[in-house]
């Protein structure tokens, strides 16, 4: 899969034309970083995509991790599995470690 077409579907999704399952470990691991599933659309709307789609064979999907800010404005990492046949899912969702931080001035 392209960055092209994984944009795609990734609209689809917003759109509501693709579905996208939300399964107990993505609630798991939003409870545990502190994130509510309104912080999803905001990052899907504005996001950067973090290296190419990467194809997962078990689970016949191409993973994608997109890099963008959630309701808090916080840098935030959502990795999502998108399937051109079937239904996408929601993997994980976590603060992005690798985005600058600012200093508190001393």
């Amino acid at each position: 899969m392209t960055r092209t077409e994984a944009e795609a579907l990734i609209q689809s999704i917003l759109e509501g034309t693709m579905p996208c399952l939300r399964p107990r470990h993505f609630w798991e691991s939003c409870a545990e970083e502190g994130f509510t599933a309104q912080d999803i659309h905001p990052i899907l709307r504005s996001h950067e995509m973090r290296g190419a789609p990467e194809w997962r064979a078990q689970n016949h999907a191409d993973r994608v991790r997109l890099v963008g800010k959630c309701c808090e404005g916080r840098s935030t990492v959502l990795v999502i599995d998108l399937r051109t046949a079937g239904p996408c899912a929601l993997v994980s969702i976590m603060v992005d470690k690798a985005s600058p931080r600012k200093r508190r001035a001393t």
